[in-house]
């Protein structure tokens, strides 16, 4: 069964809320591991994100062109697909203004 708008929403408000946490300890980690398994946390997390963006609905993404909706697609494709190439700059980066956005957007709603 395909999931609805509002649940859609709802598991990327978490996975961005979950984000927010690994960024956290990722940031203030001494050790490597700790830091390592915070940034796979985090792509984990930009891949249910991405998934999600993927099927919302275009009357809502196009009601919100700030949104960089195809580039949080695109990294879920990048994560999943060329995870050899991953680089945790360009992740974290993505983390960054994007999310903030995209929260804005996802807790306005439909316009």
């Amino acid at each position: 069964m395909s999931r609805s708008h509002t649940e859609r929403a709802a598991d990327i408000l978490s996975a961005i809320q979950t984000i927010e946490r690994f960024d956290a300890l990722a940031t203030t980690a001494t050790d490597g591991v700790t830091i390592e398994a915070a940034l796979d946390g985090i792509c984990y997390h930009i891949i249910v994100i991405g998934e999600a963006v993927k099927s919302l609905d275009s009357t809502f993404t196009q009601s919100y062109p700030s949104v960089p909706w195809s580039a949080i697609a695109r990294m879920r494709d990048l994560i999943t697909h060329q995870y050899h190439r991953r680089d945790f700059t360009v992740v974290k980066a993505t983390i960054g203004e994007p999310l903030r956005a995209l929260k804005t957007a996802l807790r306005e709603g439909p316009r």
